[in-house]
């Protein structure tokens, strides 16, 4: 899903997930 975003939009929406979805990804 998001590596089909462009590489600039990739890079916003991996910082936002990291600040809140972080743990829910390594919990996945």
């Amino acid at each position: 899903e998001d590596v089909v975003e462009p590489p600039g939009s990739y890079g916003v929406i991996s910082l936002k997930i990291d600040d809140g979805n972080e743990e829910e990804v390594r919990d996945g």
